[in-house]
């Protein structure tokens, strides 16, 4: 089976992209927030992205995250859809607008760049590193998600503490509601990253590589790891106020998508 056209993404792509307009749109113009005109560009844009996903995965035999290419398209695929599942139970009030630049950002960057090179051998021999892959992942995109929502948490306290009220403030969700949902993305992709880590270790032991205790990735990876558990910890134990642990989610999230790159280049075994 050959793999699917990439014009299937840009369709996704492009009713991403009508989706961000149309939140700005409303948002800019002071106009109450529409759940479902919304979800009328993102769904069938995040449909079209899955049957990307599903039929490159059926033309490989494996989980479709094994190149940076893939990894950067599942990255993209878990922000749309964590993007859903809190727009539908959660009433996030114009997230579009502060998380949808990123998952523009990270699909544009897997459709123009050459990233999309063969798999290594490993990956259709080894189910465990199909699913510390994929699990690992979707912890990244929750980190992603929960620093858009840090975003639109400092938005908001700005407007509070400096008494400066603007048509936003009405608009975007209310901040303890933001500040509530900060956390939970932090603590799911912390428990996400924790199960890819260890399907990862024993993804390994299975191929006999040992613990490969000086790879970059793995270093990065413990690090991040180290990182979130420290936010975890602080939210639920040390009393971190809620505008110093969005900055901390903010930041967090910046490192991990900017470091990312790096520690892929520097690592023998994870290198794509």
């Amino acid at each position: 089976m050959s793999p699917p056209n990439s014009a299937i993404l840009w369709a996704a792509f492009g009713l991403y992209a009508l989706s961000l307009l149309f939140a700005l749109w409303r948002l800019t113009q002071g106009l109450p927030y529409r759940r479902w005109p919304k979800l009328a560009l993102v769904l069938p844009g995040f449909l079209f992205h899955t049957q990307y996903m599903w039929e490159r995965g059926l033309a490989e035999g494996r989980c479709p995250v094994s190149n940076l290419f893939e990894t950067l398209t599942f990255i993209a695929w878990c922000l749309v859809a964590l993007h859903l599942v809190i727009t539908l139970t959660g009433r996030m009030n114009y997230v579009t607008v502060f998380y949808m630049p990123l998952v523009l950002a990270i699909q544009l960057a897997a459709l123009i760049a050459p990233t999309d090179q063969p798999a290594f051998h490993q990956w259709q021999e080894n189910s465990w590193l199909g699913l510390h892959a994929s699990v690992i992942t979707l912890g990244y995109a929750a980190f992603g998600l929960a620093g858009a929502v840090a975003l639109m948490y400092l938005v908001q306290e700005s407007q509070l503490r400096k008494r400066r009220i603007g048509s936003s403030f009405m608009l975007l969700p209310p901040i303890l509601r933001l500040e509530a949902v900060q956390g939970r993305l932090i603590m799911a992709g912390f428990c996400l990253l924790t199960i890819g880590l260890l399907s990862g270790f024993v993804g390994l032991q299975a191929m006999r590589q040992g613990m490969m205790t000086g790879d970059a990735k793995l270093l990065w990876s413990l690090a991040v790891w180290g990182l979130y558990l420290s936010l975890v910890l602080g939210r639920c134990f040390w009393g971190i106020s809620g505008r110093r642990m969005a900055w901390l989610s903010l930041t967090g999230c910046v490192l991990v998508l900017t470091t990312f790159w790096l520690a892929n280049a520097l690592s023998q075994f994870h290198r794509f």
